[in-house]
């Protein structure tokens, strides 16, 4: 995660090649445009929205999915350097790097209780 902003533009990135790329794939298989589109929205829906959400947002092996995916995520980052990395060091100077406040154990409680009510 030092590497946060190219981490971010690589995973946007990619993830509106393939909803581009998606319809113009389908095209090729189905001869309705109407079929085309309703397709590639139930297939974006689904397994670009609604899956990754339920799987991290309610299951407890967030860390380990990430671990596994790491290798994977490093490869599409090297592969959009040219246009990931330039735009993640713009980011860094125009809004700094990746800054994570940590917190003691009291302030972490009260935190956690301030957020409760």
């Amino acid at each position: 995660m030092n590497k946060h902003h190219w981490n971010l533009v690589t995973l946007i990135f990619c993830n509106a090649v393939a909803v581009e790329y998606l319809p113009i794939a389908l095209e090729n298989i189905f001869a309705d445009n109407h079929s085309v589109i309703l397709v590639a929205v139930l297939l974006i829906v689904v397994f670009g929205e609604v899956l990754p959400q339920a799987i991290f947002f309610t299951g407890s092996s967030k860390l380990e999915i990430a671990y596994y995916l790491a290798p994977f995520i490093t490869i599409l980052m090297w592969i959009t350097a040219p246009i990931s990395w330039p735009f993640s060091k713009f980011l860094d100077f125009a809004i700094g790097g990746h800054h994570t406040k940590r917190f003691d154990n009291d302030s972490l409680k009260e935190l956690i209780l301030l957020h409760s009510k």
